[in-house]
């Protein structure tokens, strides 16, 4: 059996097949050699209690029997740890001379901790030396953004047409002779109508979720995925320059008060929405994840988006008045037929299509997971009407190979936005009634009393009985979940 290496050190991740026959511990050794000649890093794995073990001769076997397996080929995972001169300081690094105060501030505290172990209170540093720690990281993001940019941007070719629809057939080969209604391109009736758009969303669902390979949500988000034809990065949401051509962030997104990089990840399909079901993975996908400006990411929070209708409209102190401008969305407050607040969405300005397509894919992908009052009515007709009508952008290709070739699944709607009007949605949305488990221990408690009492069950328990409590408590969660999918797969399916 072959065997694929997947070598993770810092932020790169590196994939290297073995053939079958050289799965050998010198074979390993010398994979990661070729991969970082000038370093002697320590080479760590998972072991089956979850805690990091070193890869030795002696230990080689086990780290074997514990490896996974995917499409018939061994899953190798390893991480580098490499020792530098200064690693331990390494927060003090681009500070000037001027900030000396900072680092010996930052000593004393080192010094007294380890002299005082019982008192974990660390004296907060002053302003001025937090703004230098925060300055010191955002170069140093800075740097490694410009540098993996440049390792990627020179050596990949941003969009290849006849190789993007290469893989398409392959993808969806099997799909076509499933469902002929997807070839053949039928009216869009079928979504509501009849039992069809059931049977195309679960095998959609199917399809997408069969060699599913989820990566790290923010390793190539800025460097590569979010780049757009010219090489810069613009905000999904106000569609704002953030990064150059060259891969260097521009000057507007520095804060001048904290220190920090005004820039971060932001989840289309708002992470709150799957909070209490976060073992589904969803917040890991790259589908769902864009580089946004902090103050844009900051005016979505959670709120569903949706048509802001030009009329009047019933706002919540029950009066009317038009659309209220929210950031770079238009803000709208759907009344009930009482006239009382029902519900606020959001109209986004800039890449309607695009928005609109992943949360659609996003909805297939990982079923019931929104609840039905956040998408139901207005905003699941925005997105199914904007997805089919605005048209698939140069960038949302490129994006879209993009992940496919790390992550093994396509986001059909950006291939095929026909395909929006032959699947009927609403098979991918939660009851309100059905809602996670919660174990009988933490009913009425908050976030910290919770905490607090899993300190206190887990305090006599070992790291294996942790992990297998942690996992049993997971499952239960998505129980309610996992019975409704198989509920509506068989209704589909009759």
């Amino acid at each position: 059996m072959a065997a694929v290496l997947k070598v993770s050190c810092a932020d790169q991740l590196h994939r290297v097949v073995l053939a079958e026959g050289c799965i050998t511990y010198e074979a390993v050794l010398g994979a990661i050699q070729r991969l970082y000649p000038n370093e002697l890093p320590a080479v760590k794995y998972l072991d089956h209690e979850g805690n990091l073990s070193t890869l030795c001769q002696a230990t080689f076997s086990d780290f074997i029997n514990i490896s996974g397996e995917n499409s018939g080929k061994k899953i190798l995972k390893v991480s580098l740890i490499v020792e530098k001169p200064g690693v331990r300081s390494g927060v003090f690094e681009g500070l000037s001379k001027e900030d000396s105060g900072f680092r010996e501030c930052i000593e004393g505290h080192r010094k007294q901790r380890s002299e005082h172990s019982s008192s974990p209170q660390v004296p907060k540093m002053p302003t001025e030396h937090r703004f230098s720690k925060h300055q010191a990281r955002s170069q140093k993001r800075a740097q490694d953004e410009c540098r993996k940019f440049e390792g990627l941007w020179h050596m990949k070719e941003y969009y290849n047409a006849s190789k993007d629809n290469r893989d398409k057939k392959e993808f969806y080969s099997t799909l076509h002779r499933e469902c002929p209604s997807l070839s053949s391109g039928q009216d869009g009736v079928l979504r509501t109508t009849t039992p069809m758009g059931r049977r195309n969303f679960w095998a959609i669902h199917n399809l997408l979720n069969q060699d599913l390979q989820l990566q790290c949500r923010s390793n190539y988000d800025e460097s590569w995925y979010d780049r757009q034809p010219n090489g810069e990065v613009r905000c999904i949401y106000s569609n704002e320059l953030l990064s150059d051509c060259h891969g260097n962030y521009v000057e507007d997104v520095y804060n001048p008060k904290t220190g920090k990089i005004d820039v971060n990840v932001e989840h289309t399909f708002p992470a709150h929405w799957k909070a209490r079901l976060s073992n589904v993975g969803a917040a890991r996908d790259p589908h769902n994840t864009f580089t946004s400006a902090t103050s844009s990411n900051g005016a979505r929070g959670k709120l569903p988006f949706g048509r802001v209708p030009p009329e009047l409209c019933p706002w919540k102190s029950g009066k009317h008045q038009g659309p209220e401008v929210h950031g770079p969305f238009l803000k709208h407050f759907e009344g009930d037929e009482n006239g009382k607040l029902k519900r606020t969405m959001l109209e986004p300005l800039h890449n309607k299509g695009l928005i609109a397509r992943e949360q659609l894919y996003m909805l297939v992908t990982y079923p019931v997971v929104a609840k039905a009052s956040n998408l139901e009515g207005l905003p699941l007709e925005w997105l199914v009407d904007t997805a089919r009508h605005e048209p698939v952008t140069l960038f949302e290709k490129h994006r879209n190979q993009a992940i496919y070739e790390v992550q093994y699944n396509r986001n059909p709607f950006i291939d095929f936005p026909e395909w929006v009007d032959l699947v009927d949605f609403t098979e991918g949305l939660r009851p309100d009634d059905c809602d996670p488990y919660i174990p009988a221990e933490f009913l009425g408690l908050t976030g910290k009393q919770k905490k607090v009492r899993r300190q206190e069950i887990e305090a006599g328990m070992t790291k294996m009985q942790i992990r297998e409590r942690r996992e049993r408590m997971k499952t239960e969660q998505v129980a309610p979940r996992e019975d409704l999918i198989r509920e509506r797969k068989l209704r589909a399916l009759q």
